[in-house]
């Protein structure tokens, strides 16, 4: 398996006083689900943030794939994480207004991508695959948070993504719907895509490979 995540030692701080990540080492590699607990105000979005190219760190090594990431400074790194990410929210970040289709779209269209058949019919099949083709049409506004967050993920995982992101994907999800993400997710993780879950809700079944909790800016790990 490929690596794609390698954290050694990262650090961060917001007044460099008290750091919120204080040594935190992670490896993850292609293929692997891992899970992330921990209480709010842990830390989880920043660790997130930082992994998925959106914040900087102070000090400690970080290589995403086979690229390393320098502390202090996340510029010209938007095109690697448009390329290699997906991002999954637990607010689904949906245009309300918008079709599924239309919103499915929206990050191709802001990152300038090239619109193609062979695109459009990655986005068929992969919308078949999680089950909303027939409400392509339909308003988000109309849609069940199962349906929402299916779109969501079907919207971060059609451009192939080598990593998954999803920051409390089933927080706003009844029991059903959090195991029918779930099982998703373990589908992507099969088909060889790095899937990094953060969650505070610890019964949840998701299978991961690894399973850390995140105290006092360290990741701890637990049994899987």
């Amino acid at each position: 398996m490929n690596e794609i995540i390698r954290l050694n030692n990262i650090r961060k701080s917001y007044d460099r006083k008290h750091y919120v990540l204080d040594g935190v080492t992670l490896d993850v590699a292609s293929g692997e689900m891992v899970v992330i607990y921990g209480d709010s105000g842990s830390g989880k979005s920043t660790l997130l943030n930082i992994i998925g190219l959106l914040d900087h760190f102070d000090s400690g090594e970080y290589w995403f794939h086979t690229s390393r990431i320098a502390p202090k400074g996340t510029k010209n790194l938007s095109n690697l994480r448009a390329e290699s990410i997906g991002f999954i929210f637990q607010s689904y970040g949906l245009v309300e207004s918008l079709s599924v289709m239309d919103n499915i779209m929206l990050p191709f269209l802001y990152n300038r991508f090239r619109i193609t058949q062979d695109l459009l019919h990655k986005i068929d099949h992969t919308m078949k695959e999680f089950q909303i083709e027939k409400i392509k049409n339909k308003k988000a506004a109309l849609l069940s948070g199962g349906e929402k967050q299916r779109v969501a993920i079907v919207r971060a995982v059609v451009k192939k993504p080598i990593l998954l992101i999803a920051d409390e994907p089933t927080g706003n999800l009844d029991e059903n719907n959090a195991m029918l993400i779930s099982t998703c997710f373990k589908r992507l993780s099969d088909a060889g895509v790095a899937v990094l879950i953060v969650t505070h809700n610890t019964h949840l079944i998701y299978h991961p490979d690894q399973s850390y909790k995140l105290i006092q800016g360290r990741l701890v790990k637990c049994d899987p």
